[in-house]
């Protein structure tokens, strides 16, 4: 998904991932890992990496597993990626994505508590 050359080209496709994943439930369970992949992959580019992480908040319209799936790689990412601007990104995209999908609401409103403490 990533393999073009041009900035504004893979900008395109990371927001048509974002636009069809937050629609379509069938595309948002098979490119979960996808973008999970890609987001660890030490040759996707950093900015990209944060714009990969951003549209994770567009699979609460996928199924159960694939929604706790993305909570937990933002979980994880979180650990592996403490700079300032991935811990917001993430943190922000965990929040989002709660507000949209209750499977998950809990948990965030219970983890952003201890982070505040």
């Amino acid at each position: 998904m990533l393999t073009s050359i041009e900035p504004s080209e893979q900008e395109a496709a990371i927001l048509a991932v974002e636009q069809i994943s937050s629609i379509s439930t069938q595309f948002a369970t098979h490119i979960q890992p996808k973008l999970e992949n890609l987001v660890r992959s030490l040759k996707t580019p950093i900015h990209a990496k944060l714009q990969l992480i951003s549209a994770m908040k567009h699979m609460h319209s996928a199924d159960f597993i694939t929604v706790k799936q993305t909570f937990d790689t933002l979980k994880l990412l979180l650990t592996e990626y403490p700079a300032q601007d991935f811990t917001i990104t993430i943190i922000d995209t965990t929040t989002q994505l709660a507000a949209r999908s209750t499977i998950i609401a809990k948990q965030t409103v219970s983890r952003k508590l201890i982070t505040n403490l």
